[in-house]
């Protein structure tokens, strides 16, 4: 009897423990502190290795970290646990984030069809083909989406960047009439306000309306990328850039470029023909290397 109750006792205790740390793992998960969340679900993996619970949130957190081995290592330790989630959309996005596209599309279509009502299943799908480049797949995809769940936060801006690159009308349409209905938080509204700015190369605008909804949601990875991308954007490296977009982009200066130099040479003047040439090539040359400029000028100011 006295052994009975002090293993009740010892259960007691470790359950205790194994709540306590649940909380504190679900703390660091709400914050994006992944390294700290690894340690947290290990030391409850130490109290209960057969929990297919923390085996599937190790392999998030370590997905997170871009261990993507090792997270599809453990997500197939839940399955054999007894996971019986979303696993294959899982297994997609880790398949995708390690450049195996053919693996991550045997998987996404396999999660559609074990999940045929889900519309999280159909918006990552769609995101993944939007990626690849198959654009009227992914229309489908996102329609279907929509369809399951009008106010999915992804379908909805996936369809967004699906109308602003198929139809300006079509696209404004949507934003006004749609997006901002179903935006109900302030930072999905200024998100998209903010986004539709950048799609219209009005990038200064932009960054105060993302840098108001990034002070609402500073953990918000997609808020954080756009405030680099419009710091960039917005920097004097990128003034050349925007000269290009404001006198017809690369096509016109190209042509403007072959003419002078056809002319020049007709006239044979090659030396103003070379020194056009050379001007133009260290031009485009700084265009295509200037994020790059960029972001290895803020990394050594410390920015980032």
């Amino acid at each position: 009897m006295k052994g009975s109750s002090t293993m009740q006792n010892i259960n007691d205790s470790s359950d205790m423990e194994q709540e306590r740390l649940w909380s504190l793992f679900e703390h660091y998960n709400d914050i994006e502190r992944w390294e700290q969340a690894l340690r947290v679900i290990e030391s409850l993996l130490s109290l209960d290795i057969n929990n297919y619970n923390y085996h599937f949130n190790r392999a998030r957190v370590l997905y997170a970290l871009d261990q993507y081995d090792d997270a599809l290592d453990e997500l197939h330790n839940a399955v054999e646990l007894g996971y019986t989630g979303i696993q294959h959309n899982f297994e997609a996005m880790i398949h995708w984030r390690k450049r195996d596209f053919f693996k991550a599309d045997e998987c996404f279509i396999r999660s559609v069809e074990e999940n045929p009502n889900d519309a999280h299943v159909y918006s990552c799908y769609a995101d993944f083909m939007m990626f690849t480049g198959c654009i009227d797949k992914a229309n489908l995809l996102i329609d279907k989406a929509l369809e399951l769940e009008p106010s999915n936060s992804t379908a909805n801006f996936l369809k967004l960047l699906f109308q602003s690159t198929t139809n300006k009308k079509n696209f404004e349409t949507f934003f006004n009439e749609r997006l901002m209905e179903i935006s109900n938080e302030e930072v999905d509204k200024l998100f998209h306000l903010g986004f539709n700015e950048y799609l219209s190369k009005k990038y200064k605008p932009a960054k105060d309306l993302m840098r108001q909804a990034f002070t609402l949601e500073p953990t918000n990875k997609r808020l954080s990328w756009m405030m680099h991308v419009l710091e960039y954007k917005t920097s004097n490296f990128y003034m050349p850039n925007r000269i290009l977009e404001m006198t017809g982009g690369h096509i016109v200066w190209w042509m403007i470029f072959i003419v002078q130099v056809l002319v020049l040479r007709y006239f044979k003047y090659y030396t103003a023909a070379w020194c056009i040439s050379f001007a133009f090539i260290l031009i485009f040359l700084y265009i295509e290397l200037s994020y790059m400029l960029y972001n290895i000028y803020i990394s050594r100011k410390g920015v980032i």
